[in-house]
């Protein structure tokens, strides 16, 4: 269950790693700190001690909410 409309997802931004999927609901961006991101839809994020960028892979609609996974690509 998502409770809309943030999403936490662990980052380890020290390592410069980031989980292949993430998941996000539309709307809006990005709010970090050193442990943790909450994604609401970039269409491509930056972090400041992460290389390279999130690409949203897919994106579904259940209801009135918009979903979109999203994978780090660090070639952007």
């Amino acid at each position: 269950y998502l409770d809309p409309p943030y999403i936490n997802v662990e980052l380890n931004l020290s390592q410069n790693s980031v989980p292949d999927l993430l998941i996000a609901i539309s709307d809006s961006n990005l709010l970090a700190d050193d442990a943790k991101v909450i994604l609401r839809h970039p269409t491509s994020v930056n972090y400041e001690r992460c290389l390279g960028k999130l690409r949203p892979v897919r994106t579904k609609t259940y209801g009135s909410m918009q979903f979109t996974w999203f994978q780090y690509d660090p070639q952007i």
